[in-house]
C-alpha cells in the first residue's frame, strides 16, 4: 500500500467559478443588450422598405437570441449554479492514499477505529488513527459485511457460507453454513444476533454470534434484497422484490408491519421494472432511506434509468421522495400529499427532489448527526444534505467512486476509487459539523 505523502488538504471553489446569481445575471445583461439591438435592427428593417436585408437580419437575431437564453439557462442549471450555488469548504481537509487493488465494499470499525476494505481477494485494514493501511486478510471473493466492535467479531459473505473473522487478531475464525449462498448482513448488538438474506431460500437467517447456531428463519413478500437494523428501536427492515419493505421486530423476531412504495408510472411499450438496493437507518431520528433504481422508458437523454431515494419518516408521520436521474437536474419541486390506501402502510405526503447523476451513486448516512452524504459521478461532487434535505456543502471527488463509509463519531468520510489506471483511498476530514435541525413534529392526521 503506498500512501501519499502531503496530500491533506483543503479545498475551496470560490477561487474557480463564478457564484450562481453573478454568471445569471451576466448572462441576462448580454441577452438583453443583443435583444434591444435586434429590436432596432428589426424596426429599421420595416420602416426601411426598399431593404429586405435588414428585416431578415433582425428576425436572425431575435432568434439566436433566444436560442442562446434557453442554452445558457440549461446549463447553468446542469451545473447546479442558479439553485445550488457552489459552496465553500475550507474547514474540511482530503488526504488520499493509493492501494494495490480494486476496492468493492467498506465498512467502518467503531470499536478499534478500523475501516475495512474487500477487494477481489483480500479484506484490508485502514487505521483511522494513522491513516495508514495495515494488514491484509486473504479471503477470495469477499462480499457483504458486518462488523460487531462489541466482539471484535467481522463477518462476510463468500461465495458459499459466511466467514467469522477475528479483528483484533486478523484471523480467520470458521465459515458457517458453507451450503448457502448470502446477501447482505446486519448484526443486532444488544442480542448479539446476526441477520443474514439466505438468496437460496429467500429467507432471512437468524444467527446466534457466539455459537454460530441458527436460531430461527423469517419469510418475507417477494425476494428479500437488502436489509438493515435500528439499534434504538431493535427495528429490522427488508427490501424485498415486490417494491415492499417489511418491518420485523427483532425482540420478537416478527413481521410487525409492511411499506409499500409507490410504483414508478409504466405503459405498454415500456414496462418500468424497479431493484431495492440499499436501506439505511437514522437511529436518532428514526428515519429510514432506501435506494432503489428503476429501468423504463426512454427519457429525452435517451438513457430509461432512475435511482430514487425513498426518505421515510418512521413515527408514521410523512414520506419523503427523491428522484436521482441522469436527465434531471437539481430543481426543488413542491410538496405533493399521498393519500394513505393501505392500513399496514406508514407513508403519508412526499417531498420530490430532482438530481443530475448516474445509478453508480453511493449514499450514508452519519447515524450520530443525522447528516446524509450522497456523491454525484455526474457533477464529481459527494454532497452533504441536513434532515431538510439541503446540500450544505459540496466536496470534489474522482468519477470512480464506488463505495463510501463513515466515521460517525469524527464524521470522516472515505471514499474508494477503482479505475483502470490505479486505485485509491480519498478521507474526508470534516472539522466542523454544521448544525442539523431537528425534524418538526406533526400531528398524526387519519385517513
Amino acid at each position: 500500500m503506498k500512501e501519499v505523502s502531503g496530500a491533506s488538504r483543503s479545498f475551496s471553489e470560490s477561487h474557480k467559478r463564478f457564484s450562481g446569481l453573478e454568471i445569471g445575471a451576466i448572462l441576462l445583461f448580454i441577452c438583453g443588450f443583443f435583444l434591444l439591438l435586434s429590436v432596432i435592427i428589426f424596426l429599421i428593417g420595416i420602416l426601411n422598405h426598399d431593404n429586405f436585408i435588414w428585416s431578415l437580419l433582425g428576425v436572425v437575431i431575435v432568434s439566436f437570441v433566444f436560442i442562446s437564453i434557453i442554452w445558457g439557462t440549461r446549463k447553468i442549471q446542469k451545473q447546479g449554479y442558479i439553485f445550488n450555488p457552489p459552496v465553500v469548504f475550507s474547514n474540511v481537509n482530503r488526504k488520499h492514499v493509493d492501494l494495490q487493488s480494486n476496492p468493492r465494499k467498506m465498512i467502518f470499525n467503531e470499536g478499534n477505529n478500523r475501516l475495512y476494505i474487500s477487494t477481489k481477494n483480500s479484506i484490508i485494514e485502514f487505521d483511522d488513527t494513522t491513516n495508514k493501511t495495515g494488514n491484509e486478510i486473504a479471503i477470495k471473493d469477499p462480499g457483504h459485511m458486518a462488523v460487531d466492535h462489541t466482539k471484535n467479531r467481522l463477518f462476510v459473505t463468500l461465495e458459499r457460507g459466511i466467514a467469522v473473522i477475528d479483528t483484533s487478531s486478523n484471523t480467520l475464525i470458521k465459515n458457517i453454513f458453507g451450503e448457502f449462498r448470502f446477501g447482505q448482513l446486519c448484526i443486532n448488538f444488544s442480542t448479539n444476533i446476526l441477520y443474514a438474506i439466505n438468496l437460496d431460500f429467500n429467507c432471512i437467517y437468524i444467527i446466534d454470534c457466539s455459537s454460530h447456531f441458527l436460531v430461527d428463519k423469517i419469510y418475507c413478500i417477494g425476494y428479500p434484497r437488502t436489509l438493515t437494523l435500528n439499534q434504538n428501536t431493535n427495528s429490522i427492515f427488508v427490501g424485498n422484490s415486490d417494491n415492499v419493505v417489511t418491518i420485523i421486530d427483532s425482540s420478537k423476531n416478527k413481521v410487525i408491519a409492511r411499506i409499500h412504495l409507490p410504483n414508478p408510472p409504466s405503459n405498454r411499450w415500456y414496462p418500468v421494472t424497479t431493484s431495492l438496493n440499499e436501506l439505511y437507518v437514522d437511529p436518532s431520528n428514526n428515519i429510514l432511506y432506501i435506494k432503489e433504481d428503476v429501468i423504463g422508458p426512454p427519457n429525452e437523454g435517451g438513457v430509461g434509468l432512475q435511482t430514487l431515494f425513498f426518505k421515510i419518516h418512521l413515527n408514521g408521520i410523512f414520506f419523503e421522495h427523491y428522484i436521482h436521474s441522469p436527465e434531471c437536474d437539481i430543481l426543488p419541486k413542491t410538496k405533493r400529499y399521498m393519500p394513505h390506501h393501505r392500513s399496514e402502510s406508514i407513508l403519508r405526503n412526499r417531498d420530490i427532489f430532482s438530481r443530475n447523476s448516474s445509478l453508480n451513486d453511493c449514499f450514508i448516512v452519519n447515524s450520530k448527526s443525522g447528516l446524509q452524504y450522497l456523491t454525484d459521478i455526474g457533477r464529481k461532487k459527494l454532497d452533504e444534505i441536513d434532515l431538510d434535505n439541503k446540500i450544505l456543502r459540496s466536496f470534489e471527488i474522482s468519477e470512480h467512486c464506488n463505495a463510501i463509509a463513515i466515521n460517525p463519531i469524527g464524521n470522516e468520510i472515505y471514499l474508494a476509487n477503482s479505475g483502470y489506471i490505479s486505485n485509491s483511498l480519498d478521507i474526508f476530514f470534516v472539522q466542523k459539523q454544521p448544525t442539523v435541525n431537528p425534524p418538526v413534529s406533526i400531528e398524526n392526521s387519519s385517513h
